[in-house]
């Protein structure tokens, strides 16, 4: 059974280090374009994109999202 978490042009082929369930978050936001919060738990995955997708997009950080 394959549990992929990233499916498409932008998803890197081949089996990547196991992540954790709070690696979702963080890592949709650095997909999307927006900024990964320090404070959150869980890394932003870029491992799971090609080269050429993070090349063009690094991960940005702000401190928080909370007020």
């Amino acid at each position: 059974m394959d549990s992929s978490i990233a499916y498409g042009a932008a998803a890197e082929p081949g089996r990547r280090q196991r992540g954790s369930i709070v690696d979702v978050a963080p890592t949709v936001l650095y997909f999307l374009g927006l900024p990964v919060a320090r404070d959150m738990d869980g890394f932003a995955r870029a491992d799971l994109f090609t080269r050429a997708f993070t090349a063009e997009r690094p991960i940005v950080f702000i401190p928080s999202y909370s007020r």
